[in-house]
């Protein structure tokens, strides 16, 4: 019967436990169900032991069965969700023999599809399935091949159920922000609230960036396709911008100024020179300072070339070089303190120890 309190017996275990039907509330003789059985305490055992249960009195065996799969935690897992999992046990190993290779592998199919997303090492799947871990070694390469198993990095793997979920989520998103004319947002606003482990993300974003989908700009995900589709009026705009901060160099106008520079609209401005920043064509230095991408390296080189000859370089000397005010010469320097090409020291610039490594502007 559902609920019915038994003895669990399983090689020399013998275990107070409580017995759950999943589908009626009693099992009639001779028929054959699916069940829970909650254990009072640990006990060793795996999948594929057999078992029988014995009722307390009148003393007698009143069922026995194989143990498919356990389950961790002092909670009993809900009826949803157990039968979710019995369904994937169905589906995984279906009419596969015990011993086989086929079974080995579903073995392993089984295992990482109830890790989730975290996914597994191979080591951690050797000693799920009690495998050596050279055989694990060689079912997860063959499981990778097959499409059946993806490799994270880091040693980890998931089920390929699972991959595909969330690559079809992420670019169902991706889709949605495009068809909303967003070029670019932080990770978080792509990710929506999904917490996805960091080895799941990473794997997700270099597939999405080798393919061109997106770019990366720190913490920014660029959509690329977003790009491609701008409208007509964005694509004058991003021609009108370019040309107006490579034409006025070290005096280039703040963002507010475009539209009445441009003769452009606000909302084609701010969408155009997202644009023009995504692609690294200009370089924001300050909330008041952009440049053109070649005025900014022509001036790191300029600062680099003089700090080299002369051993440093002030603020007030660069503004005159570059015949501009103290506003632009103070967000160039800045910026490439913050890269790391320079370093201050009171009021003069020196060239960092590593200023070689990092000396790319873009």
């Amino acid at each position: 019967r559902n609920a019915e309190e038994v003895r669990f017996h399983s090689g020399t275990a013998d275990i107070h436990a409580r017995l759950y039907l999943l589908s009626d509330k009693a099992l009639p003789s001779g028929t054959e169900g699916r069940a829970t059985v909650a254990l009072a305490e640990p006990v060793a055992v795996r999948a594929g032991d057999r078992f029988i249960l014995r009722r307390f009195s009148p003393q007698a065996t009143v069922a026995g069965g194989e143990l498919l799969f356990e389950t961790a935690g002092k909670q009993r897992p809900r009826k949803k969700e157990l039968v979710r999992t019995f369904d994937n046990h169905a589906r995984l190993f279906g009419e596969v023999r015990p011993g086989t290779q086929a079974y080995g592998r579903a073995a392993v199919m089984w295992h990482l599809l109830e890790a989730g997303l975290n996914g597994l090492a191979r080591g951690a799947v050797a000693l799920r399935v009690g495998m050596p871990d050279p055989d694990a070694k060689a079912c997860l390469e063959a499981l990778v091949a097959d499409g059946k198993v993806k490799e994270l990095g880091a040693g980890l793997h998931l089920c390929g159920e699972l991959w595909e979920c969330c690559r079809g989520e992420l670019r169902d998103r991706l889709s949605e922000l495009s068809g909303q004319r967003c070029l670019s947002v932080t990770v978080g606003e792509l990710l929506s609230g999904r917490s996805w482990p960091t080895p799941l993300w990473h794997a997700l974003r270099d597939e999405l960036v080798a393919e061109g989908v997106i770019r990366m700009d720190g913490s920014r995900v660029i959509l690329t396709t977003a790009e491609d589709d701008l409208a007509a009026e964005d694509r004058f705009a991003v021609g009108q911008i370019l040309q107006l901060y490579r034409r006025t160099g070290y005096a280039s106008p703040r963002a507010a100024e475009l539209p009445d520079l441009t003769g452009c609209a606000a909302t084609a401005t701010q969408r155009a020179l997202e644009v023009l920043l995504n692609a690294g064509k200009l370089v924001k230095l300050s909330p008041t300072v952009i440049l053109s991408r070649k005025h900014f390296e022509d001036a790191v080189t300029l600062v680099v070339e003089t700090i080299r000859a002369d051993g440093g370089l002030d603020s007030g000397d660069f503004k005159r070089r570059i015949q501009s005010t103290r506003k632009y010469a103070l967000a160039i320097l800045d910026e490439m303190d913050a890269r790391r090409i320079t370093l201050r020291v009171g009021n003069v610039r020196r060239l960092t120890a590593a200023y070689e490594k990092t000396l790319d502007p873009q």
